[in-house]
């Protein structure tokens, strides 16, 4: 393996056997952006009514998948339409602590993506048990909040993990 697909498609694979629940941890240079939106494409494909609710800790991160959904995406007309019809909801981790919603037993969604969120606990409290089929947490900064990352493995296990320094190694041992 020597270039950024080859990761984002062994973090992918691993996330999928693990039956789509999984944290992915990807150190920077590397794109949380290809890997959860990787997904969200394989997704839509086989499923073209799914509901999900991404959550992002900052506004640019929501904007950023806001904006690959409705221009980038291979599946841009269906993005589009989920978020039209509220089958998909792109909210900020704050939004989301401050909501006084909180979902029924009886309703679930198909899929959390969690992207770069600094603090997990009261995510985990409003969406406990099995609200979501699927979850998939992506962060580049899991060092900075510790109990964070306790509480996103007990969530979502984590499944795949490249360092700084693995892809330096990567990168000395590629042709």
């Amino acid at each position: 393996m020597n270039d950024a697909t080859d990761i984002y498609n062994e973090a992918a694979n691993k996330w999928s056997a693990n039956k789509g629940v999984g944290s992915v941890i990807l150190s920077e240079p590397l794109c949380n952006e290809l890997c959860y939106n990787g997904a969200l494409d394989k997704m839509v494909a086989k499923t073209p009514d799914l509901t999900s609710l991404i959550i992002t800790e900052t506004m640019e991160d929501r904007a950023n998948i806001n904006y690959y959904l409705d221009n980038t995406s291979e599946f841009k007309e269906i993005h589009k339409q989920l978020i039209t019809d509220k089958k998909c909801l792109i909210l900020t981790r704050e939004y989301v602590e401050r909501s006084p919603y909180k979902p029924s037993a009886n309703s679930h969604k198909d899929v959390l993506i969690t992207i770069n969120v600094k603090k997990f606990r009261k995510i985990a409290e409003k969406y406990n048990g099995n609200y979501f089929k699927f979850k998939l947490l992506a962060t580049n900064a899991i060092d900075s909040v510790a109990d964070n990352a306790v509480l996103m493995y007990k969530y979502a296990p984590k499944v795949y993990e490249i360092n700084y320094a693995h892809l330096i190694n990567r990168s000395i041992h590629s042709p």
